[in-house]
């Protein structure tokens, strides 16, 4: 059994067949899709395989399965599948459902920041007498404000894409990662039927603290353009070394944050968010 199919937007498959020896329904695990060549200048050369084996529970027959990829198409293949027809292939989507919904149920990401940066505001002005603590409170409230502004920027960006067509098409049309992908033109309609699937999970996987990355997108895709961002980008550099150095930097010292400083950036992330919503809102 060899069963083509369309890879566009796939983070995986499972398979449901009937045991060809005893007759029991199998319903496979899910199956990783594997990843093209995308380097190949030939579709035949950018194949790249994963293979499975699924057990009949009732007659324990082994089935060997083999999932290939190439950046044009997909097949499946299984030499103990003898019904081609009776194999149905279930599609997993390459990103976050739950995550994805939980962003476009945020339609109002701009007050919700502000809510948000409001309650650290206010947290910042808790007075902690022992020292190390007070330290340790200012920390997660620094990195938080950059939490909130990474929320903003991801859920205000796949908002407004999805919400208008218009929208929608410019990013797919300026996304640079979309630049390497490769097709034939016999494969251009099936294309077009993922192109929502995969244009969302190229959204999600985005690393919105990445500020000039995500200017360009907000640039190229909305004509939102961001206001100085230097300030910003260097404390994102200090909330790394908080939050995957245990507080400190790569020269091993102690990173220190007094309350002025959370004061400082609040005020620069709320400035700068203002000013992103306020062109947003005249799109």
């Amino acid at each position: 059994m060899q069963k083509f199919f369309e890879p566009f937007g796939l983070r995986a498959i499972s398979l449901r067949f009937t045991c060809s020896e005893c007759g029991v329904e199998i319903i496979t695990d899910s199956i990783t899709m594997p990843i093209p060549d995308y380097g190949a200048e030939d579709i035949g050369d950018s194949y790249r395989e994963n293979d499975y084996i699924a057990e009949c529970e009732n007659c324990k027959k082994n089935y060997y399965i083999y999932v290939s990829a190439s950046y044009g198409d997909a097949y499946v293949e299984c030499d103990e599948i003898w019904d081609e027809e009776g194999v149905e292939i279930e599609e997993i989507p390459d990103f976050d459902e739950d995550l994805l919904e939980s962003i476009l149920g945020n339609t109002s990401f701009y007050d919700n920041f502000n809510n948000s940066i409001s309650a650290l505001n206010e947290l910042s002005k808790i007075n902690i007498v022992d020292e190390e603590l007070s330290s340790y409170h200012n920390k997660l409230i620094y990195s938080s404000i950059i939490t909130c502004l990474e929320t903003y920027l991801s859920d205000a960006f796949i908002n407004t894409v999805l919400g208008k067509e218009m929208h929608f098409r410019k990013f797919v049309e300026t996304f640079k990662e979309f630049n390497s992908q490769k097709f034939i033109l016999s494969e251009l309609y099936t294309k077009m039927d993922r192109i929502k699937d995969t244009a969302k999970k190229a959204m999600l996987d985005v690393i919105y603290h990445d500020l000039p990355k995500v200017n360009g997108m907000y640039l190229d895709t909305l004509d939102v353009k961001f206001p100085n961002f230097g300030h910003l980008q260097k404390a994102i550099m200090v909330r790394h070394d908080i939050v995957h150095r245990n507080g400190k930097t790569k020269e091993g010292n102690i990173v220190k944050i007094e309350k002025k400083e959370v004061a400082e950036l609040i005020k620069q992330t709320s400035d700068f968010v203002t000013e992103v919503e306020n062109q947003i809102q005249i799109l």
